[in-house]
């Protein structure tokens, strides 16, 4: 699976010159984390919503006007991160999610080879391609059985054992069209 079937197109952004109530007000405004900062065409940082609050008085050290005035009067470029780790459209989810896990970050920009924003892919976007992988979006069906005189593994494998002491969980996931795709897990019981 590619990061351009899965990324958010045309995701909002900001500039390096904006303030930092601006970038928040928009950030609420589309219900985003992560706004990836474009100066002159191309992406030159990125802004989270845990690096405003980082760079924002403490509300137990500051009252309401001077956190107000200091959103105000900083730039977005004051505060972002200049250094972004960044993924190409033909880039593999699978290595996207790396990436993400690797630098603790919640979102990748997606670029060009001219460092021209195409669209961003979040850790949102890869849960919601795992839970279609998983057949999670789908009707599924769960089964539990109990499995006498075998040992049921994950292996696939059987061993004989003695009694009815394990338990083996089937989760089948139904797909359109008559095809079923699932997976077997067996648990102790």
């Amino acid at each position: 699976m590619l990061v351009n079937s899965r990324m958010t197109r045309e995701p909002v952004s900001v500039s390096p010159d904006h303030t930092l109530a601006r970038a928040l007000r928009t950030a609420r405004e589309h219900r985003v984390r992560h706004l990836p900062v474009i100066a002159g065409g191309e992406l030159v940082g990125i802004l989270s919503d845990r690096d405003i609050r980082l760079a924002t008085p403490s509300p137990y050290t500051a009252d309401g006007m001077d956190r107000d005035d200091f959103l105000d009067r900083t730039s977005v470029a004051e505060v972002m991160t200049r250094e972004v780790i960044t993924v190409g459209a033909a880039d593999t989810v699978e290595d996207a999610a790396k990436a993400l896990v690797r630098h603790r970050i919640g979102a990748l920009p997606v670029v060009d080879a001219g460092n021209h924003l195409l669209g961003i892919l979040t850790e949102t976007d890869i849960l919601h391609a795992f839970v279609e992988m998983l057949g999670g979006s789908g009707a599924s069906t769960r089964l539990e059985a109990r499995v006498c005189g075998y040992e049921v593994t994950g292996a696939g494998g059987g061993a004989p054992a003695s009694g009815c002491g394990r338990i083996s969980r089937v989760r089948l996931a139904m797909r359109a069209r008559g095809r079923s795709f699932g997976a077997i897990r067996a648990v102790g019981g």
